[in-house]
């Protein structure tokens, strides 16, 4: 087998082979990291930003969306291309998109998402908080943002590259990460497996049951009065749990004893999803009926039916629902 190289050496052969032979196409270089991490469990999904110190290799217009004369001023100091605020959300919300990258500050994410999320979306350019670089507090950070991440692929103020190598092991055996430089992502807590049947998923939903009986009894004991919060969460175990008749039962007590605080909107949300995943049809369309003005226009309970309506082949019932559904999200919108 041939022996493995240094980082220190893998990166002179990758210069020097870039220099010596001219090539028709634009190289690159993979890179792949054994990180002893599985990635079907969620939590030790990994993913990260790589600071390029000379970018891409190309001029990249940046433009900078802020609300606030301060944030602009800061922006077009930083050296942004294209500086401005719901006017330049227009612009881009028409089609014109007169930059290759942007940053934003907090303020203008919801705006920005609204008007312009169709036409910045599937370009990869929506600024949004998990995009690391593309949106910022204030002044200073947007600032950083449009002179270093957005720009170049460099957070302002990075290291050079020299600085990384020079520090590279010579020998990738002898190599071990110093405390606290790994990640604690091994230390969190594991996520219980998925039920292997239907037996164990009634179990677990009989222990979630026990434990929502005794935080209630608790509550009681304490002399403590439960408000709509509470009531809706208690009642929210059994519809999930699709426990109907424990569910009736719950809901007829909490009606008698606690007028005015049960049910409301959220009782009928949570209603429509037991019916949903039951499948129950004619029970749907009577819930539906019966709603309540605020839980009638709910995106969300309308969205349940529909989806159950639909998926069950009622197409008739399911055209109607959709008709309800996109009402109720101009009436949210407008």
């Amino acid at each position: 087998a041939k022996p493995l190289a240094s980082v220190n050496e893998a990166l002179r052969a990758v210069l020097e082979a870039g220099t010596t032979k001219r090539r028709n196409f634009d190289e690159s270089v993979g890179l792949d990291l054994s990180l002893s991490l599985d990635p079907r469990k969620p939590l030790q999904a990994v993913r990260g930003v790589v600071a390029l110190p000379h970018g891409a290799g190309r001029d990249v217009r940046v433009a900078a969306f802020a609300d606030d004369a301060a944030s602009r001023k800061a922006a077009e100091d930083a050296g942004a291309d294209v500086v401005g605020g719901e006017d330049l959300v227009d612009r881009v919300a028409a089609g014109e998109i007169p930059f290759d990258a942007c940053v934003a500050t907090s303020s203008m994410v919801a705006l920005i998402k609204r008007k312009a999320a169709r036409v910045l979306g599937p370009k990869g350019l929506l600024p949004a908080p998990k995009n690391e670089g593309t949106v910022a507090d204030d002044a200073e950070g947007l600032a950083a943002s449009a002179a270093g991440d957005a720009r170049t692929g460099e957070a302002a103020g990075g290291d050079a590259v020299d600085a990384v190598t020079e520090a590279a092991p010579a020998s990738p055996t002898a190599y071990r990460p110093p405390p606290g430089a790994v990640t604690r992502i091994r230390e969190l807590p594991p996520q219980p497996a998925a039920p292997a049947n239907a037996r164990d998923l009634h179990a677990r939903q009989a222990a979630i049951l026990d434990k929502a009986d005794a935080a209630w009894a608790s509550l009681l004991e304490q002399g403590l009065e439960p408000d709509a919060n509470c009531l809706n969460a208690f009642f929210a175990v059994s519809a999930r749990a699709v426990r109907k008749a424990r569910a009736r039962r719950v809901a007829e007590a909490f009606a008698d004893d606690f007028p005015g605080r049960f049910p409301d909107a959220r009782t009928e949300r949570h209603v429509v999803e037991m019916l949903a995943k039951t499948r129950d049809l004619p029970g749907l369309v009577d819930a539906v009926a019966a709603a309540s003005p605020s839980a009638a226009d709910d995106p969300e309970l309308l969205g349940l039916a529909l989806d159950a309506h639909a998926r069950m082949g009622d197409v008739d019932a399911a055209w109607d629902l959709a008709l309800k559904l996109a009402s109720a999200h101009a009436k949210r919108a407008a």
